[in-house]
């Protein structure tokens, strides 16, 4: 019986890096890492979740299902691995119910504010409305244009578009920690 090889894509490239490291086999079957790409991050199993450094920032129920940020932090956790090299990731204490049960009032909604907006993720759109104080909601992103995000809550089901010249700022959840 003859083996054949397979090629196998970037991302198995990537995970055969992280485990061998600078030994990671090499052949004319693994395709080169791009050029532009980033190397990959080396994360030992003990390093999985980091020290307690990541800011949580906390939210006040507003009008319309947004809710009032303060951005003085009001403690600071593990940092998960998904945000181990992020220095701007946050969390965000998750307030009303119009995300359940994607995300309960006390969830903390775990943020990479470096990622760009994707259809079929969560997100937090931050507003700057005139009297200062800044809003945000935290939503699922079903489409966006030039003009409108195009968002969707679970409870009660909606789906709506909100203006991108009001709500300009569009941060990525990657994750959440479950109320304590």
């Amino acid at each position: 019986m003859t083996k054949r090889k397979r090629n196998i894509d970037g991302d198995e490239v990537l995970a055969i890096e992280r485990i061998f490291g600078d030994q990671a086999p090499r052949s004319e079957s693994l395709p080169a890492r791009p050029v532009d790409a980033a190397p990959p991050q080396h994360i030992s199993g003990r390093d999985l979740v980091g020290g307690a450094d990541l800011p949580v920032y906390a939210a006040a129920r507003g009008g319309d299902g947004h809710i009032i940020v303060t951005f003085d932090p009001v403690e600071f956790v593990k940092r998960p691995a998904p945000l181990a090299h992020v220095k701007e990731g946050y969390g965000l204490l998750v307030t009303g119910d119009s995300m359940v049960p994607a995300y309960r009032p006390g969830d903390t909604a775990l943020v990479n504010p470096r990622l760009p907006a994707e259809r079929g993720e969560d997100v937090i759109l931050y507003h700057n409305p005139p009297d200062g104080e800044a809003e945000a909601t935290v939503k699922h992103l079903v489409a966006f244009n030039d003009r409108e995000w195009t968002l969707q809550q679970y409870n009660p089901p909606e789906t709506f578009t909100l203006s991108r010249i009001e709500w300009p700022i569009c941060h990525r959840v990657v994750g959440k920690y479950n109320r304590r």
